[in-house]
C-alpha cells in the first residue's frame, strides 16, 4: 500500500524540478489547447468493443473500431492465444537476431507469405515499425553496404515519391532514409508521371496507402503501377485497412484492383482486421533476408510475444475459411451508405468500411462526437493534426459485428447532428444511388 505522505513528498519534490525554457513553452501550448477544449481525454474503455463496450459504467456502441471482421473476440483465437501464453511465456525478451527468434513467429511469416501470394514475408511489433523499418531498409541499400561492409557501390540516394495522404508511419520512415523525396498530390497520377518523367534516380519507389486511414479512398493501383513500370520504379504498398477486407479472397487493395503481381512491396497491419497487434512485409525471400539483417525496427527491438504469433495465424485461418464475414462487412457498409443518401447527408461516393463525414472545424467536429456520445454512439471526432486544418470530420468504421438495429441507431444519431451542425459537402455530383451501386465489384454483396 502507497503511503500517503511519502507521495505527498514525491509530488512535492516533483513541483520544485528545474524549469527550462523548453518545458515553459510546452506548458504554455497545453495550457493554450485545454483552454479551448481541443485535448480531450481518452476515454477509459472496459475493453475493446464488440461492437458494445462499457466506459464510465455507460453501454455504448463503437464505430471507431478497427476490428473490421470481429477477430479479436473470436472465442478460438483467444483460446489459441491462451494455449501459446502458457507455452511460451509472455514475450521474447529480445531481438529475433539475439535469441528471441521462436519458431511461432517464422509459423507467422510462413503463413502470411502464402496469404498474400509471396515467397516470404517478415513481423514487426507494430504497423508503424513495420513502415518505418523497412522504406530505409530499401532505399539505403548501398549505403549500408558500404558504410559497414566497404563495398563500393554508386551509393546512389533514389528517390521515393509519396503520396500527400500517406499514413504518418510512411512519412516517418520516408524522413529516416537517405533518399531523395517527392510529394505528389493525394491520388493524381499526372503529378505522379510529371515527378516520375523528371526523375534522374535509378532508384525509384512509389509508395502509397492502399486505403487511406482518414478518407476511406483507394490508391488509384491500375493506374500507379502502369506508371511504375513505365519508369521503372518499384511500389509499396502500406495495405493496413484493404488486408483481410478487399479482393475475393480479402488478399488487399492489390487484389481487388487484380494488379498483384505489380506490387512488389506488401506492407500491412495486424491490428485492423486481424484484430492483433504487429505488422509485415511480404515479397521476394532475398529482399526480406537483407531487410532482417538491416532494417533498424527489426533487429533492434523484441518482436510479438507468442500469444500474439498463434491467435494471428488462428484469425488468418478463420478469415480464409469463412469469406461470409466480409459478405457481412459490406453487407453494413452498404445499409449505411444508403441511409446517409437517403438522409441528403454527404459522403464520398466510395466503397470502404471507413466513411468520413466532414465538419470542417474541430470545434464543429467535438460537438458532434458529444451530441452521438449523449445517444449511446462512439464516433470519435478526428481534427488536426492527424487532418488538415478546417478538415476535421467525425470517422465512421463499420465492422462485420454491427447489427442492423446499430447502424439504424447511428443514422438516426447523424441525422440529429446534421439538424444541430450541419455537414460540409464533400461531393457535388448528383449521383442516383442505383447509379453509384452500380460500381460495386462483383465480390461484394449488393442490398
Amino acid at each position: 500500500m502507497v503511503n500517503p505522505l511519502a507521495l505527498n513528498g514525491l509530488l512535492t519534490s516533483l513541483k520544485k524540478k528545474t524549469t527550462t525554457p523548453l518545458l515553459k513553452s510546452i506548458n504554455a501550448c497545453f495550457d493554450w489547447l485545454d483552454d479551448d477544449n481541443l485535448i480531450p481525454k481518452e476515454p477509459l474503455i472496459d475493453a475493446p468493443p464488440s461492437p458494445v463496450f462499457f466506459s464510465g459504467g455507460r453501454k455504448l456502441i463503437s464505430f471507431s473500431s478497427n476490428n473490421y471482421l470481429g477477430m479479436s473476440r473470436r472465442p478460438e483465437v483467444i483460446k489459441t492465444a491462451k494455449k501459446a501464453l502458457s507455452e511460451y511465456t509472455m514475450g521474447t525478451c529480445e531481438s529475433r537476431k539475439l535469441g528471441g527468434n521462436i519458431a511461432l513467429l517464422e509459423a507467422l511469416e510462413e503463413k502470411i507469405a502464402r496469404f498474400k501470394g509471396e515467397e516470404a514475408a517478415m513481423i514487426f511489433a507494430t504497423g508503424l515499425l513495420a513502415n518505418v523499418a523497412t522504406i530505409p531498409g530499401l532505399m539505403d541499400a548501398e549505403w549500408y553496404c558500404n558504410k559497414f561492409y566497404g563495398k563500393k557501390w554508386s551509393q546512389e540516394s533514389g528517390t521515393i515519391f509519396s503520396d500527400a495522404l500517406n499514413h504518418r508511419s510512411i512519412q516517418m520512415g520516408i524522413r529516416l532514409s537517405h533518399a531523395n523525396v517527392v510529394k505528389y498530390r493525394h491520388g493524381d497520377m499526372a503529378h505522379l508521371e510529371q515527378e516520375l518523367a523528371n526523375c534522374k534516380s535509378s532508384n525509384k519507389l512509389i509508395v502509397s496507402d492502399g486505403v487511406f486511414s482518414m478518407d476511406g479512398d483507394l490508391a488509384p493501383l491500375p493506374k500507379l503501377t502502369k506508371l511504375a513500370s513505365q519508369y521503372q520504379a518499384t511500389v509499396m504498398i502500406d495495405d493496413a485497412h484493404g488486408t483481410g477486407i478487399f479482393g475475393k479472397n480479402g488478399r488487399g487493395v492489390a487484389e481487388h484492383f487484380g494488379v498483384e503481381n505489380q506490387v512488389s512491396i506488401h506492407m500491412g497491419t495486424l491490428s485492423k482486421a486481424v484484430g492483433a497487434m504487429g505488422g509485415f512485409v511480404a515479397t521476394d525471400r532475398k529482399i526480406i533476408e537483407f531487410l532482417k539483417s538491416t532494417a533498424s525496427g527489426y533487429r533492434f527491438t523484441s518482436s510479438l510475444p507468442a500469444e500474439q504469433a498463434a491467435g494471428i495465424i488462428c484469425a488468418l485461418e478463420i478469415m480464409q475459411k469463412e469469406p461470409q464475414l466480409r459478405q457481412k462487412l459490406w453487407r453494413n457498409v452498404s445499409q449505411l451508405l444508403m441511409g446517409l443518401h437517403e438522409l441528403n447527408i454527404p459522403i464520398k461516393k466510395q466503397w470502404s468500411p471507413i466513411i468520413p463525414l466532414f465538419l470542417g472545424s474541430a470545434k464543429k467536429a467535438y460537438k458532434a462526437e458529444k451530441i452521438l456520445l449523449e445517444l449511446g454512439l462512439s464516433c470519435i471526432a478526428v481534427v488536426p493534426p492527424l487532418v488538415e486544418n478546417n478538415c476535421s470530420r467525425l470517422r465512421i468504421t463499420i465492422n462485420s459485428t454491427h447489427t442492423k438495429e446499430q447502424i439504424e441507431q447511428l443514422l438516426a444519431g447523424l441525422k440529429i447532428v446534421e439538424k444541430n451542425i450541419g455537414f460540409n459537402m464533400t461531393d457535388k455530383s448528383k449521383q442516383s444511388w442505383e447509379e453509384f451501386k452500380v460500381t460495386t465489384p462483383s465480390y461484394i454483396i449488393k442490398t
